[in-house]
């Protein structure tokens, strides 16, 4: 019984060392950034003040990617195009 369990152990060990050469991965960081402005007195409406907020909200918002593996990592920050409609508004 003890002989089957020495087998058995070696098998599995064995097996798990295959895979345990292959390190690598990939990780998705994002950076999220609350705003708050001062207007001051100044009249904008607030539809208007919303929509700056969001832009700005959105402007610092970025997206990071790391690769990696045993011998190397790479960091980038991931590039966004712009939405229709975004900057000139129409």
């Amino acid at each position: 019984m003890k002989y089957k369990w020495s087998i058995g152990l070696i098998l599995v060990l064995l097996c798990s060392s295959g895979y345990a050469q292959d390190f690598q991965g990939k990780a998705m960081y994002q950076s999220k950034t609350q705003v708050n402005m001062d207007f001051g007195n100044r009249k904008i409406p607030e539809d208007r003040k919303k929509e700056m907020l969001e832009r700005m909200k959105k402007a610092n918002e970025k997206t990071y990617e790391l690769n990696f593996n045993q011998t190397e990592s790479i960091y980038k920050e991931e590039e966004q195009l712009e939405q229709p409609g975004g900057r000139d508004g129409g």
